[in-house]
């Protein structure tokens, strides 16, 4: 199948060398410093998490030299030899954004970002798409980011990681909303992993595994503040794409969101609609990372979804990626829906 757009590449772009060019002046040095000592993530966004590394490829066994994954020419490479023709880069060590503590720095790294992205991987690529970095540390400055990429048509996306201090529905958000609907972009949230914030109901755990299958609980519950604390009645038009943590999680999602906003409706915020009819509506999730199930059940929980709501995603070049073949034997248009035909619908790409 040609014209495959894929949802989710994890590419490298932070070069904090250039960055502290872009960086408001005042932050210069300390990223210079950073720099120099050839730091770029402890202690840049926040301190690395002891087992970080290993997402990234680097404990493989085959010969694979992390540094590939920080040119464009690899991603086009692979989306070249994959049938896609767009792939939407979402970022890697800016994951961790929400743990800065310090909103200005955050809105500023997150700027410095955007420039790199626009500059150095989409201005000579047809295939890559960019998301705009926003930081919810400072929805004014994010807002600001958003418009300023409003009309470019390269950056397809606002770009959010969930894990902040503050769950995704509150109103202090609003702003990016605002100027996501205006821009007329979906937004993408990402589960971070940051270690400042809780990602999880045990907060960071001691083992990669508890950690890694615990993280869906973050995309659970911010969608659930979304749909209670009435985001998607202030803002009926707004898409939000939730990204990296498979299908699996959502149909529990939707199930326990309707049944208990029934029982206890009279002890609930006012909203127009069920909760699962938002979802329904104005949510969608990526396959990556798909479940290693029978085809038969993995048919099942699409049903659950909705494969309406369902982009695919590779998550490339993460230890887990997964590739077009990892799909259930599906018929020629629910397959093409999510090869192509819901991101198409989506991101407007």
């Amino acid at each position: 199948m040609e014209n495959v757009v894929d949802s989710c590449l994890h590419q490298w772009t932070v070069n904090i060398e250039k960055m502290s060019e872009l960086v408001d002046p005042k932050w210069r040095d300390r990223l210079k410093i950073k720099s120099a000592i050839q730091d770029p993530i402890g202690g840049t966004f926040v301190p690395t998490l002891p087992w970080y590394h290993a997402s990234f490829n680097e404990d493989t066994d085959e010969d694979v030299a992390p540094e590939q994954f920080r040119t464009p020419e690899t991603f086009e490479t692979y989306a070249r030899e994959r049938r896609i023709a767009t792939g939407i880069l979402t970022g890697h060590a800016v994951k961790f954004l929400p743990g800065k503590p310090d909103p200005d720095y955050a809105a500023s790294l997150a700027s410095a970002y955007n420039k790199l992205l626009r500059r150095e991987w989409l201005s000579e690529s047809d295939r890559l798409k960019g998301g705009v970095l926003v930081t919810q540390k400072n929805p004014e400055a994010a807002a600001a980011e958003i418009r300023k990429y409003a009309t470019d048509p390269k950056m397809v996306t606002v770009l959010l990681y969930g894990g902040g201090d503050l769950p995704l529905g509150h109103e202090y958000h609003y702003p990016i909303y605002e100027a996501a609907v205006e821009a007329g972009m979906a937004v993408t949230v990402h589960s971070s992993g940051n270690p400042v914030h809780r990602q999880t109901a045990g907060g960071i755990p001691e083992h990669h595994v508890s950690y890694d299958a615990s993280l869906a609980q973050n995309h659970m519950a911010n969608m659930l503040s979304m749909v209670y604390q009435g985001v998607f009645d202030s803002f009926p038009d707004l898409s939000v794409v939730w990204a990296g943590e498979g299908i699996g999680w959502l149909p529990q999602t939707k199930w326990r969101g309707t049944r208990y906003y029934r029982n206890l409706e009279q002890f609930s915020p006012s909203i127009q609609r069920e909760p699962h009819e938002y979802i329904t509506d104005n949510c969608w999730v990526t396959t990556y990372s798909l479940a290693a199930l029978p085809d038969e059940l993995l048919v099942q929980y699409l049903e659950m979804v909705g494969v309406e709501n369902v982009l695919y995603a590779s998550g490339y070049p993460y230890w887990n990626a997964d590739d077009i073949e990892t799909l259930p034997t599906l018929d020629a248009i629910d397959r093409k829906r999510i090869l192509r035909t819901n991101a198409q619908e989506v991101y407007g790409v």
